[in-house]
């Protein structure tokens, strides 16, 4: 949905900027006129202002987690939400933080429904957030739903740190070594060119190839750091393009190994998202809706996309997916089941959790093979290059001999 920024005036004396959700300018500027505030100048969002944390009210996901953390345990112990938001204003030390829970607090306070006021805030708060919280104030379990999101956050920055701790020596190996090689063909072996040249002999094929590679890095090495840094600039803004993204995350998918990694990861987001869900009450097109936006795979987003519409034409989920080429059979019996006895949300969940371990295994076993390899790798590369220095010398002392 776009995103406006907005100038209005509160009272005779205070004018107040921010920004707004809305399909259009129209809606709005009606949204604004709901909160008692005349409009002075509204103007769309470009998406690259949106894109950095720390130029706008954006937060980051760390700190949404630990706001509803805390707004969670509040509202658990009995306090009154317009309360909660004050006290969690009072207390925090994040300036970005403080000013979002203020915004909520006066939106709170002119009778708007806490996920209308989270609504505003977007770039903060997704769509899951917001539609559980609405099916929450609706049944009247805002307390327990606030929780349970909390808990979703939690259990996705565990994932997320377990997964940077796991990758943390792997990257660390890759990196020291592809520096070492650099250091090595670009400065190192530039010196032994120099006796090279003083041999009187043919030079082996092997050493002829890193001469001529060291001498190309010794007089070019800046244009192919800068090519590397445009090529990966290039790559970066052409994956952001839909055709691109959508070929590169099908590719991604073929690959051995890590398209099943890629794969049960989806899967389990797209259960527990469309569990946790149903389990509030949202609707069931709404939650498929939900779930396209929360996939970032786009193969897996377009065939939730294609669920949804057979759905919303009569057809159980079950079968839905069923034609689809990216859930396996044993997932789709254990839906089948959920939804022909009315215990969808907790077949979903068993999937979830049942994809989450297959893949948590998987990656530690991918981590497991690939730090020996990138040794090995690394390993062989420089021994290749120490032999291609040996070599002449040795020859040199057999002709001696």
């Amino acid at each position: 949905m776009p995103l406006f920024t907005y100038k209005v005036r509160v009272d005779p004396r205070t004018v107040k900027t921010g920004t707004i959700t809305a399909e259009n300018e129209r809606a709005a500027v009606a949204k604004l006129l709901e909160l008692k505030y005349h409009p002075l100048a509204l103007a769309p969002v470009r998406g690259r202002r949106r894109r950095w944390w720390w130029a706008g009210e954006r937060l980051r996901k760390k700190e949404t987690y630990l706001f509803l953390r805390q707004i969670a345990n509040l509202a658990v112990a009995g306090i009154p939400l317009i309360t909660c938001l004050q006290n969690m204003s009072a207390q925090s030390g994040n300036a970005r933080l403080r000013s979002l829970v203020n915004e909520l607090r006066e939106h709170v306070q002119k009778g708007m429904p806490l996920s209308e006021a989270m609504e505003i805030h977007t770039g903060t708060f997704t769509l899951l957030d917001i539609n559980m919280l609405k099916a929450a104030e609706t049944t009247g379990t805002l307390p327990e739903t606030l929780e349970k999101i909390a808990d979703i956050y939690e259990q996705e920055l565990s994932f997320s740190q377990k997964l940077r701790a796991a990758l943390s020596y792997p990257l660390l190996l890759s990196i020291v070594g592809t520096a070492t090689l650099f250091v090595l063909s670009a400065f190192v072996l530039p010196k032994f060119v120099a006796l090279f040249d003083q041999l009187e002999q043919r030079l082996p094929l092997v050493t002829q190839a890193l001469v001529s590679a060291s001498l190309f890095m010794e007089k070019f090495w800046p244009a192919v750091l800068g090519l590397l840094a445009l090529l990966a600039v290039a790559g970066t803004r052409l994956r952001k393009a839909p055709r691109a993204k959508r070929v590169c995350d099908e590719t991604l998918l073929k690959i051995p190994y890590i398209g099943a990694i890629i794969s049960g990861a989806h899967v389990a987001r797209f259960a527990r998202t469309l569990g946790n869900l149903i389990g509030n009450g949202v609707p069931i097109l709404n939650a498929l809706r939900i779930c396209v936006t929360v996939l970032p795979n786009a193969a897996y987003a377009r065939e939730i996309e294609t669920v949804q519409e057979q759905v919303s034409r009569g057809s159980q989920i079950w079968e839905a997916l069923r034609e689809t080429s990216l859930i396996d059979r044993n997932t789709l019996d254990l839906i089948s089941i959920g939804e022909q006895s009315g215990r969808l949300d907790e077949m979903l969940f068993r999937v979830a959790r049942m994809h989450e371990r297959e893949t948590a295994e998987r990656i530690e076993t991918f981590l497991f093979l690939l730090e020996p390899l990138l040794i090995l790798f690394f390993g062989a590369i420089v021994a290749l290059i120490v032999i291609a220095i040996l070599l002449p010398i040795l020859q040199m002392n057999f002709i001696v001999q």
